[in-house]
């Protein structure tokens, strides 16, 4: 399943819920839902990346948890098109809340959401942040940076994958680790809910 993401959503919704029972929705594989980039916030290196789910058919489904995201793309920097693409080795780690640059997540104290996607107007969101230059670590080794113009997401539980790819001449720039943050209800990325203003300022 291809996806064309458009650059910035117009308005945020808070149109998903939270729901306690997770035996009674079952998880929403990836043929049940669509994943588009609602915006994109970057400066002073960092970059951070919006995306909203909706579901798509007639059967209720959930989401908890993480998804996991892969690349396919070159390493250092690249144009569109990428000559010789591949598979691209790029670790992922998984954060609760914001602990930097980033937006969203959620709040200190607050458990893992389950999101029902009861209707087609549900709606739940996450955010996907890194840094767009190389840096060096502990051990004096430079992270390595990667070019992609297609990102493959796995829903938690899924093993097949959404690929996702940007409007043209838009790509996926990442040094070193891609920061996750958990699917959350609503389109703003963050649990509680916050206001347009706090990510479109």
């Amino acid at each position: 399943m291809t996806l064309l993401i458009a650059s910035i959503g117009p308005a945020l919704a808070s149109s998903g819920s939270a729901s306690a029972e997770t035996d009674t929705v079952p998880p929403c594989p990836a043929a049940s839902v669509g994943v588009d980039e609602y915006s994109f916030q970057g400066g002073a290196g960092s970059v951070n990346y919006l995306f909203r789910i909706t579901r798509e058919g007639n059967r209720s489904c959930s989401l908890h948890g993480y998804v996991h995201v892969s690349f396919v793309g070159v390493y250092g920097y690249g144009f569109e098109p990428l000559k010789n693409a591949q598979p691209l080795v790029v670790k992922q780690a998984e954060n609760h809340g914001m602990d930097g640059n980033d937006f969203g997540g959620l709040a200190p104290g607050l458990s893992m959401p389950t999101v029902d996607l009861s209707s087609t107007k549900s709606t739940a969101s996450l955010w996907i942040y890194g840094v767009d230059h190389s840096t060096s670590g502990p051990n004096g080794v430079a992270s390595r940076c990667i070019t992609s113009f297609e990102m493959r997401l796995q829903l938690p539980g899924d093993a097949r994958s959404l690929v996702a790819r940007l409007a043209p001449g838009q790509g996926f720039y990442f040094c070193g680790t891609v920061n996750v943050h958990p699917i959350v209800p609503g389109s703003s990325g963050s649990d509680p809910a916050k206001k347009p203003i706090f990510h479109f300022n």
